[in-house]
């Protein structure tokens, strides 16, 4: 494993652009790494930025110093799990799903949590000193509803997201293309090693194949990478999704409420579920970005070198609508935006037709390869679900929406009727008075 050391001296170039620097390149403990084992991530430590986490095929978490004037090295070895004995052993474990498959930091920094690919999480504290990472591993962390299978048996990643403020939430995803949103709380038992535990909100599966789903027997394992504060993006082996969470959203409401509020937001907390949208349709991208300033964009790097930007609509657009108006008009009084608030839920006829003809189903960005052709049947099968999600989110939903209008020109003509008779009548009375 190597790690490139770039400075920014400052300047410009011909762009004005500041320009970056490559100081020289450092190999990481590369005898082992090379002939022992595989690495399966690699994650700055989120306390310090010369120490590096490398997560072994071992079940083995190795912390490196790359900030020493000799060049790296090992500050300790963590045991995730039982540690295989040649590569049988590493076969078996793997099998079983006793091999650790991911970690990621949690949003405050204070621990790590570690997946086994049979869904076990684990977690480890991130304090530093003078020997190293200081810790005891614990878990595995008890998930509530409780479940036979453990919510999947092929788990292959993990991501955290939240805020300092809010709690946790974890986001673990299994081959089979399901992703489980789980709450890290403390746990009510009285064992020192059981202090968290996991709370499952939701479940989410997404379709992240081309064609018919009776044609996959193998599913790629899935990458997880936080994109913002409620979202994140799901990378697989036919493109990337991206899934928000309006649950983080009400969590952040419902610590800042006061006593008398808590109640009514704790309702509501799940009563919006969560959206995936499909943001490509292709190979799994070689590498991805976030570009901070919103609104949000993916920069996607495809195998064939073309790189392609996505923006990233919040899910509640127009309440951020509402919430810049208000920043931008601090004149308006609370009354006045309560009744722009209240004009805003009143449905036109307009906007019920748009809620109709709304489709539930995002259009990604198709990403062919140059260099392979896809065979006949590849072009059937995309070419039959692509005629089928054309019937069913475009021309059904004309359909309902041309009910709609004639529904409502039935009543209108009725109505109109009616107002003539009414009018009949009143004429008739004025001529008789």
């Amino acid at each position: 494993m190597n790690f490139l050391y770039a400075k920014q001296p400052g300047q410009k170039d011909l762009f004005g652009f500041e320009s970056y620097k490559i100081l020289g390149s450092y190999s990481v403990d590369e005898r082992f790494l090379y002939s022992q084992g595989e690495i399966l991530k690699v994650h700055w430590h989120p306390k310090s930025l010369s120490h590096l986490l490398v997560l072994v095929s071992d079940n083995t978490m190795r912390l490196y110093n790359i900030a020493l004037k000799t060049g790296p090295k090992i500050v300790k070895i963590f045991t995730i799990g039982p540690k295989p004995a040649g590569s049988l052993g590493l076969t078996v474990l793997d099998s079983l799903g006793d091999t650790a498959v991911d970690f990621t930091p949690t949003p405050d920094a204070e621990h790590l949590l570690i997946l086994s690919g049979n869904g076990d999480v684990y977690m480890l504290q991130c304090d530093l000193d003078k020997n190293g990472l200081q810790a005891k591993l614990k878990g595995p962390l008890a998930m509530y509803p409780p479940a036979d299978d453990n919510y999947g048996s092929e788990s292959c990643a993990i991501t955290a997201l939240g805020g300092i403020d809010i709690p946790t939430l974890v986001v673990i995803a299994s081959a089979s293309a399901a992703l489980y949103h789980c709450l890290l709380l403390p746990n009510t038992s009285e064992e020192k090693d059981d202090s968290h535990a996991l709370y499952v909100v939701e479940s989410v599966e997404i379709n992240v194949t081309l064609g018919s789903e009776d044609t996959v027997h193998y599913m790629y394992p899935m990458h997880l990478y936080p994109v913002g504060r409620s979202t994140y993006a799901c990378v697989h082996a036919h493109g990337l999704h991206c899934v928000a969470m309006p649950v983080l959203d009400r969590l952040e409401e419902y610590a800042l409420a006061d006593e008398g509020e808590m109640e009514s937001i704790l309702q509501a907390i799940c009563t919006k579920a969560s959206c995936a949208r499909h943001v490509l349709c292709s190979r799994a991208p070689a590498a991805l970005a976030l570009c901070a300033a919103p609104p949000h964009a993916l920069l996607l790097l495809s195998h064939d070198g073309d790189l392609l930007t996505r923006t990233l609509e919040p899910y509640n657009l127009e309440e951020h609508f509402f919430k810049a108006m208000q920043l931008k008009n601090p004149s308006l009084e609370q009354e006045d935006i309560k009744n722009l608030l209240k004009d805003r839920q009143k449905l036109s006829f307009t906007t019920i037709i748009q809620e109709v003809l709304e489709r539930k189903v995002s259009q990604p960005i198709l990403k062919l390869d140059k260099k392979d052709e896809p065979s006949p049947k590849e072009c059937l099968e995309l070419l039959t679900q692509s005629t089928v999600k054309l019937r069913g989110e475009y021309i059904a939903r004309q359909r309902r929406a041309a009910d709609v209008i004639a529904r409502k020109l039935t009543a209108a003509r009725a109505l109109a009727a009616q107002h003539a008779a009414w009018l009949a009548d009143l004429q008739v009375l004025r001529r008789t008075r």
